[in-house]
């Protein structure tokens, strides 16, 4: 669920507050189903990812259209889903995420605890916190108008290669957008660089969406 009534919806249909910070999960009833919700969303609004027994998503979303009196819930394609997600310039797994990028290098800092016990990769997590400093960050790149690269496309600077392109779309908000990761020396917004062989410039991000610049 997503957009700025998911909470009051899902605390409608659960009959319950939900009293969830952001990245945090509970187990709540929907009708006869108990579900997982976990505060997390792809669109740049508040969401949530829910989580239920197979074969009972038709009775949960059945519920929860049921509790939307002022504002009925519509279905979302993925596409458009996507489209948000770039906007809002959220990672993702296979995308912007896989073993080999560090949570800072895709902002994602606020994933780590600092106050647990051992977990995979803490030494270097804990090594590059020490360093201060990451080689790689995750940015916006804003294209104009004109085809779009595709994900992959190298990111350069007079024709050296300083990083990637992850995720692009066209966005009826904020034009041709793309996300990727650079070198730190090229993150600043406003720097000018190459994708592909089209001209394009790192742009604060979230492109569209809450906390979007009006710039």
């Amino acid at each position: 669920m997503e957009g700025p009534l998911a909470e009051q919806l899902l605390e409608r249909a659960a009959g319950a507050a939900l009293d969830l910070a952001a990245d945090c999960c509970k187990v709540v009833r929907i009708g006869e189903t108990e579900v997982v919700a976990a505060r997390y969303g792809w669109s740049g609004e508040v969401g949530y990812q829910l989580l239920a027994p197979a074969g009972s998503g038709e009775a949960v979303a059945g519920e929860i259209e049921a509790a939307g009196s002022e504002s009925v819930p519509m279905f979302m394609g993925e596409k458009a889903l996507e489209v948000l997600r770039i906007e809002a310039g959220i990672p993702r797994f296979g995308a912007e995420i896989d073993e080999t990028v560090l949570p800072a290098e895709a902002r994602l800092g606020r994933a780590v605890a600092r106050s647990k016990g051992c977990y995979v990769g803490q030494e270097v997590v804990a090594r590059m916190e020490a360093a201060g400093r990451v080689s790689h960050l995750l940015v916006g790149l804003a294209l104009g108008e004109g085809p779009i690269p595709e994900p992959g496309s190298e990111i350069t600077v007079d024709g050296k290669r300083v990083g990637e392109v992850t995720s692009s779309c066209r966005s009826a908000l904020a034009g041709s957008i793309a996300l990727g990761f650079v070198r730190v020396a090229h993150s600043a917004t406003g720097t000018e660089l190459c994708a592909g062989d089209r001209p394009v410039r790192v742009a604060a991000l979230p492109f569209a969406g809450p906390g979007a610049s009006a710039a």
